[in-house]
């Protein structure tokens, strides 16, 4: 599970990692937290939009409350499972979780 809370915004994130498929999409929540005592806007931001979906991409969290975001990976061919396979570390893909 990754966490992240810089201490700079009010928000936290809990992601379990996944595995990529070869025959269906892949399905996980982010929780996002407001811990501040204002409102929070949040807008979520990926590299590769053709195979990641973010539901709801955006919002506003008043204090204290909990949002779940659909996150789904399409699935990859078999030349792009093969190469994540080899090397892991190596994915081009980033998120981008933005708050004021």
């Amino acid at each position: 599970m990754i966490v992240v809370n810089d201490g700079r915004k009010p928000l936290t994130l809990e992601l379990d990692l996944v595995s990529p498929s070869l025959k269906q999409p892949v399905w996980k929540i982010l929780r996002l937290h407001n811990k501040s005592s204002e409102r929070c806007a949040f807008k979520i931001k990926t590299t590769s939009r053709d195979r990641f979906s973010t539901t709801p991409n955006c919002g506003i969290l008043v204090p204290g409350q909990r949002v779940n975001v659909n996150l789904s990976m399409s699935p990859f061919s078999e030349e792009e499972f093969t190469e994540f396979s080899s090397n892991p570390v190596e994915g081009k893909d980033k998120f981008m979780i933005s708050s004021r």
